[in-house]
């Protein structure tokens, strides 16, 4: 089996690159994110429920793509009154990194997920944010590719930071029109 891990700042092309991936793999593909867990577990701590159909990886990858653009989270007293709020990105920012990794150990996220799912050709984690995680996959074979977009910088948190190039195997450019990123990920 085949794995990659797709790394790059928010909004740098890493799904769509994931997709391309899939599109053009002979075989069955499992695409998973080391933050998966993170957003369900977060949503679970704000009681969000999915109903029926909307249950399932996509729909709390859309659930928690909602938050980090469109909302935030509020903490309020009795009285109704806001005392702390904060983004939606930088909540899941805090409750992936400082509210577990730092607190159960920097690999939790790591060993949460499935490394070798049944019956796949091709395993991609498209969210490769930490050096551990890159190791992890790098550790059984798998390769890098950081997927770069002229303008979209990286943020201040470190789950935001750039890898070392030396974990990198491959640089994708997200330079153009989705057809182009394709044909990139093709090359």
């Amino acid at each position: 089996m085949r794995i990659i891990g797709l790394t790059g700042p928010a909004r740098s092309g890493k799904s769509a690159v994931a997709s391309a991936l899939a599109e053009i793999s002979p075989g069955p593909v499992s695409v998973q994110g080391f933050a998966d867990l993170v957003k369900l577990s977060a949503a679970k701590s704000l009681d969000v429920v999915f109903h029926g159909d909307d249950v399932g990886t996509r729909a709390v990858r859309n659930w928690a793509d909602q938050l980090k653009l469109n909302m935030g989270v509020q903490l309020t007293d009795q009285d109704g009154q806001v005392v702390h709020s904060i983004t939606g990105r930088r909540f899941l920012q805090c409750f992936g990194t400082e509210g577990h990794r730092e607190i159960f150990g920097e690999t939790f996220w790591i060993d949460q997920v499935d490394f070798e799912p049944e019956g796949v050709d091709l395993l991609i984690f498209d969210d490769v944010r930490f050096e551990d995680e890159a190791q992890a996959i790098i550790d059984r074979g798998g390769e890098i590719w950081r997927v770069v977009r002229h303008g979209n910088n990286a943020g201040e948190h470190r789950s935001e930071q750039p890898l070392p190039e030396e974990l990198v195997t491959y640089t994708v450019a997200n330079s153009g029109s989705l057809a182009e990123l394709k044909r990139a990920v093709r090359t």
